[in-house]
C-alpha cells in the first residue's frame, strides 16, 4: 500500500507554553514534538537527503 499526497505544503508552528511545542502539520495530520524529537526528525531528514545525493552520485553539501 502506498499513500501519496500532491501539492500538500507542510507547515511548522510553535506553541511555546505546551509540553510538545513544535507542531508539524502535513496532509491534514498534526504531529506534536518536543525540541529533542524535532531535532531528531530534522537529523533523520538531513541524513535521508545525504543518502539520496550519495546514491545519485552527487557529493554531499
Amino acid at each position: 500500500m502506498r499513500l501519496s499526497g500532491r501539492d500538500i505544503q507542510p507547515d511548522v508552528k510553535v506553541s511555546p507554553d505546551t509540553v510538545r511545542p513544535i507542531r508539524l502539520r502535513a496532509a491534514g495530520l498534526v504531529f506534536g514534538m518536543n525540541t529533542a524529537e524535532a531535532m531528531h526528525l530534522a537529523t533523520q531528514l538531513a541524513d535521508a537527503v545525504d543518502e539520496i545525493h550519495n546514491h545519485e552520485g552527487n557529493a554531499p553539501s
